[in-house]
């Protein structure tokens, strides 16, 4: 089983195939907002890179955001037509995952909204498992509250975060190894999509 994952909703697009748990191809590129002409090329790189065609692929997984509503709004149209014309079961995943290390223990990622509350992903991931424990908007209060004992903080922008919560926050360059360990160990069918159906995380005005 062959797995497509793309995510275009940060300054990087991510486009990868995931074979038994692991990244067998993959292509991360600085798109600077030329996603409708990079988006597909990119997807037949990693096509190319392991000589499969798109027949081979039995899934599409999607990042939802929350990040640039119009790059995950690109990434998720694609998605969306591969998986119809193909009729590919559709998966979704909070592009957060994105900026998690490796195996670390306890993590939250979070990311302002223009509401003034923050997006909040928490859970924990070792070596066998990875679990997300919330997936939700917050207020400060609340925020904080939830980060206590936490071990990996991930803040999206980080200087924003850094203003309005000093903690030891970082933020890692976007990677597939804790999404393709989500998407592996986490995922079941309740995350099947219909392609018309896929809801983005919209925090951010277009």
């Amino acid at each position: 089983m062959t797995q497509l994952i793309i995510d275009t909703s940060s300054e990087d697009s991510l486009v990868a195939l995931l074979s038994k748990g692991k990244i067998i191809a993959s292509c991360t590129r600085a798109h600077a907002n030329q996603l409708s002409r990079t988006l597909m090329p990119d997807i037949e790189s990693v096509l190319q890179e392991k000589q499969i065609s798109l027949d081979a692929v039995t899934s599409i997984a999607v990042g939802i955001g929350p990040g640039s509503y119009t790059g995950t709004r690109v990434g998720v149209a694609v998605a969306r037509t591969l998986s119809y014309a193909r009729a590919l079961p559709l998966v979704n995943f909070c592009s957060l995952l994105a900026f998690l290390p490796g195996d670390f223990g306890s993590f939250a990622c979070v990311m302002p909204s223009r509401t003034g509350d923050f997006f909040l992903l928490k859970g924990d991931s070792q070596n066998n498992y990875f679990t997300i424990d919330t997936s939700e908007l917050v207020p400060l209060c609340t925020l904080t509250t939830s980060l206590v004992n936490i071990e990996t903080l991930i803040a999206k922008p980080l200087e924003q975060m850094q203003r309005t919560l000093p903690l030891p926050w970082r933020l890692p360059r976007p990677t597939f190894e804790s999404i393709a360990k989500f998407l592996t160990i986490s995922v079941q069918d309740s995350y099947i999509q219909n392609p018309h159906e896929t809801n983005l995380i919209y925090l951010h005005a277009p």
